[in-house]
């Protein structure tokens, strides 16, 4: 009888610890990665910001690249930002600041460029300048329009381990996000507005979208896009607008434009203050 009883809680001992065993090591399924990652990028409050920039162009024979840095922090409820922004166009550097907060619905934004300050006002629902750095919007675009995901692997992301997914945008989805952050609007003094978004995007390849996602929180904290088939053909559209006009020689081809996007202390970000010589 005894050696049952040590049989039995052995047996006991052993598939207890087998099934903890299984617990911590279930991987989550890609849908169940992804939804939680939209339903968390929901309760994104505030977060720092790194995001990186590279825009490449080929004219008359001669490659350009223009690259920009920016850091930044940002508060959803009521919006407020603060981006410094460091740019460099053939071994010229370029540093902006940028502070903007909205006070009754209206934001209010400060530029430091050149040693001087400048002030410009708008509706909060007009923040089109600023939309893209709005990583909260973003994230949910993405994650919501992307299709097709894969894991391809666990990286380490703000020193934290995170999956890293891989999916794509067809032109319907790209037109459906482009719309929704804005990005066309700032070229609508070039002949390009959202009445385009079928020409633009009609027939166009997939975009690949990678996206890692926080192992321990399934926030979305990285994304990589590579956009530059979109906006190589939004220059032709403008290309073919002014030249057609007789307002400008335009020979030039999009070779690159990509953007990879960092966020991090979720929820836990610093507050900041705008200089006083801003508002001066």
């Amino acid at each position: 009888m005894k050696k049952l009883t040590s049989v039995l809680i052995i047996c006991l001992i052993l598939t207890s610890s087998i099934g903890f065993l299984s617990c911590i090591n279930i991987e989550l399924t890609v849908d169940k990665i992804i939804n939680s990652a939209i339903k968390n990028a929901q309760t994104i409050k505030n977060y720092d910001l790194v995001m990186d920039m590279v825009f490449g162009l080929s004219a008359k024979g001669q490659s350009i690249e223009v690259t920009s840095n920016t850091t930044g922090t940002a508060f959803m409820d009521p919006q407020r930002m603060k981006l410094d922004m460091k740019m460099n166009m053939l071994g010229q550097e370029q540093d902006v600041q940028i502070y903007a907060e909205e006070i009754d619905k209206n934001i209010e934004m400060y530029t430091y460029v050149n040693g001087s300050w400048q002030k410009t006002e708008f509706s909060s629902g007009d923040m089109n300048s600023l939309n893209q750095y709005d990583m909260k919007k973003s994230a949910s675009l993405y994650l919501e329009n992307a299709k097709n995901f894969t894991q391809v692997g666990i990286e380490k992301v703000n020193d934290k381990a995170a999956y890293k997914m891989e999916g794509t945008m067809d032109g319907a989805s790209l037109a459906k996000v482009f719309a929704s952050i804005d990005y066309l609007d700032s070229l609508s003094s070039l002949g390009v507005d959202s009445s385009m978004f079928g020409e633009i995007f009609k027939d166009m390849d997939d975009m690949k979208v990678t996206i890692w996602i926080d192992k321990g929180n399934l926030y979305p904290v990285k994304f990589d896009m590579d956009m530059s088939a979109v906006l190589a053909k939004i220059m032709d559209i403008i290309k073919n607008n002014l030249s057609s006009s007789g307002d400008v020689n335009m020979d030039f081809s999009v070779e690159k434009f990509s953007v990879i996007s960092t966020i991090s202390n979720i929820n836990t970000a610093s507050n900041f203050d705008i200089p006083p010589e801003a508002k001066i």
